[in-house]
């Protein structure tokens, strides 16, 4: 079987690469050629007939149009209904990331899943573990405090989503959290919470302790 040599391209702009490349130089004469597959100009109905999550997914990087959000509606839909708790699991970590290759993605991305309440194991997320990394990095640079608490409201928002955290006035609260080893407790606190009272009762009795 003949191996075939494909480069698939997942941005949102048309792609203007070429598919082959040609040295006509005496010394090294190079001729190379491959398969490009464009994910900005496909249609999306050619992924969402598949049957395969693996290949379903792609949906939301096609040319979706003004119709990016029942795409990815659609393709949350069916990971929710058809595919196992397992692999649907490993599915939404790999729409996570490939969300993230395009912001215009990211914040539908997580709404979406929000609303159809599908949990997603938040210490496995590429933007959890970037959004701790970012945390951890800008506090060598600017204190390690100030570092910790973009990092937990990252965190917070990619679990719980931006419109429960903006409701309960949660940034605020963890503004005023000045210790160091409660706010890395909080962070660690995050990724077993189950319901954002546990975070509300948390800062509330760290808050109350220091007045």
């Amino acid at each position: 079987m003949p191996v075939i040599q494909a480069l698939i391209y997942f941005g949102k702009r048309r792609l203007t690469m070429k598919s082959q490349v040609t040295n006509t130089s005496s010394y090294t004469p190079l001729s190379y050629k491959y398969t490009i597959v464009d994910l900005s100009q496909e249609p999306p109905q050619k992924y969402l007939d598949a049957t395969s999550p693996e290949v379903f997914i792609f949906a939301v990087l096609t040319n979706t149009g003004d119709k990016t959000t029942e795409i990815m509606h659609e393709v949350l839909a069916r990971l929710k209904k058809r595919v196992p708790p397992e692999q649907r699991s490993e599915m939404l970590l790999t729409l996570d990331f490939l969300t993230g290759l395009r912001e215009d993605l990211r914040e539908i991305f997580e709404t979406e899943a929000e609303k159809m309440g599908l949990s997603i194991d938040v210490k496995k997320l590429a933007s959890y573990q970037m959004g701790k990394k970012e945390g951890l990095e800008e506090g060598l640079e600017k204190g390690k405090k100030e570092g910790l608490k973009k990092g937990i409201m990252r965190a917070l928002q990619i679990k719980f989503g931006h419109t429960i955290i903006e409701k309960h006035g949660l940034e605020s609260r963890i503004q005023r959290v000045d210790e160091l080893a409660t706010l890395e407790a909080l962070f660690d606190l995050i990724e077993h919470a189950q319901t954002i009272e546990e975070i509300e009762t948390f800062l509330e009795k760290t808050l109350s302790d220091r007045s």
